[in-house]
């Protein structure tokens, strides 16, 4: 693990009068060639970018703009960080065999692999204040289910009912809720799994494919859903289990991929040149949209106390990785 500076492209796009108290800061981790920022808590900032030699490696940019870029281990063909609570890191690596591991990394660097017992591939999703984690892994027959990690190490698997092609974790809250989503005999569906390890199922109505992303400390939901005119619309699932469903005003597709615990939600929409713009879905429903200067393509990965991060495309088809925040 080595620490790098912040790069000399670092620009600041400064946005319009709906949102004037607002600026997008871009980044790259030295040497990338692409940068996919995953997830953002408190300031500090993790994802992941490629090298010239297209190998991805793992970073964590702090609230100071300091980028520590790292592998999370000896031979690993590519590191995927996916989710940041209190500055411990959760997600997964290949190794020199191409499977894949999970892997959580302590606030002094310190990296521990993850496998669920008789997986062929382990993914760490999602990770908590209290160093819980969530996943998947695949078994033997390379069928995904579903994982919570103890912070104590102890590992329990599960499906929903009615999981008959998979299931996957999409995140896990203060409370050890976690969310995610399972494919039935028709469609995907969305899942709440409680602290009690109860499970329940769920869909917006009119949905085809449910895909909830994320979920709050106070157990709201947010992701995305597709009808049956092939339209992804954005969702929000209360804690009493409301479901509202939302677009951005002229937007063909809406997809949502952050809630912090104000109750903002951050995703991207495509207006109607299928364009993609990063979108800011404030608690009072009231909606701000934006792009970093230069962008072809935005998108939003997470949102935390407002800031928001995620990557964006240039004209040269390049990713970066922006964070937009409050001055």
């Amino acid at each position: 693990m080595f620490k790098t500076s912040l790069l000399a492209v670092t620009a600041l796009t400064l946005l319009g009068a709906a949102d004037a108290d607002a600026k997008i800061t871009t980044f790259d981790p030295q040497g990338a060639v692409d940068t996919y920022p995953r997830s953002v808590n408190k300031g500090a900032i993790t994802g992941s970018y490629y090298d010239s030699n297209y190998t991805e490696h793992g970073f964590l940019r702090a609230s100071d703009g300091t980028i520590t870029t790292f592998d999370a281990a000896t031979g690993a063909t590519g590191t995927a960080p996916n989710s940041i609570s209190d500055g411990k890191i959760a997600g997964y690596y290949a190794d020199s065999n191409y499977a894949d591991h999970g892997f959580v990394r302590a606030i002094d660097g310190t990296i521990t692999t993850i496998d669920v017992e008789g997986a062929v591939g382990t993914l760490a999703t999602s990770i908590n204040r209290a160093g819980a984690i969530a996943g998947s892994y695949e078994d033997t027959n390379y069928y995904s289910h579903s994982f919570l990690r103890a912070p104590d190490g102890t590992i329990t698997t599960f499906d929903p009912a009615g999981a008959t092609g998979g299931s996957f974790v999409g995140s896990i809250n203060k409370a050890g809720v976690i969310v995610g989503s399972y494919e039935g005999s028709d469609h995907m569906h969305g899942y709440i799994r409680a602290a009690d390890g109860t499970i329940t199922a769920f869909d917006p109505a009119g949905s085809i494919y449910t895909g909830p992303i994320c979920i709050n400390n106070d157990g709201v939901v947010a992701g995305y859903y597709e009808d049956s005119n092939s339209a992804f619309h954005g969702f929000m699932r209360a804690a009493d289990g409301t479901i509202t469903s939302f677009d951005v005003d002229g937007a063909v597709d809406t997809s949502a991929f952050g809630i912090d615990n104000r109750g903002n939600i951050a995703g991207y929409y495509d207006d109607s040149g299928l364009v993609t713009h990063g979108f800011e879905r404030h608690a009072d429903g009231t909606t701000t949209m934006f792009d970093p200067k230069g962008s072809t393509s935005t998108l939003p990965s997470s949102i935390s106390r407002g800031m928001i991060t995620g990557n964006y495309n240039d004209s040269n088809n390049v990713s970066h990785g922006f964070v937009k925040s409050h001055k």
